[in-house]
């Protein structure tokens, strides 16, 4: 794939580095990661396998935001744009 870009931002590096706070952790098929209204406290990283996220609407209906996949984070908007999660998420495929 070629030499990456000078100074972007390597998952994997920031991951091998990053101290204090790091779980792995494992989820199986349709096992829920956290549901719409869960604080919002925790940034996922996926490594393998697939993350099906999705959002209730006033009228109880699911529609599918998106499904991420390994190399993506999800969840990252704790912290910085609201204290409780906007969207439920939970695994398409085991590990």
């Amino acid at each position: 794939m070629g030499n990456p870009v000078k100074g972007a931002f390597d998952a994997k590096d920031f991951l091998a580095r990053v101290g204090a706070g790091k779980t792995i952790r494992n989820f199986q098929k349709n096992e829920i990661v956290f549901v719409q209204g869960d604080a919002a406290d925790t940034v996922y990283y996926i490594q393998k396998g697939k993350i099906k996220v999705t959002v209730i609407s006033k009228h109880e209906k699911e529609a599918v935001v998106g499904i991420l996949g390994p190399g993506q984070f999800f969840g990252e908007g704790c912290g910085v744009f609201r204290a409780v999660r906007g969207v439920s998420s939970d695994p398409e495929q085991p590990d």
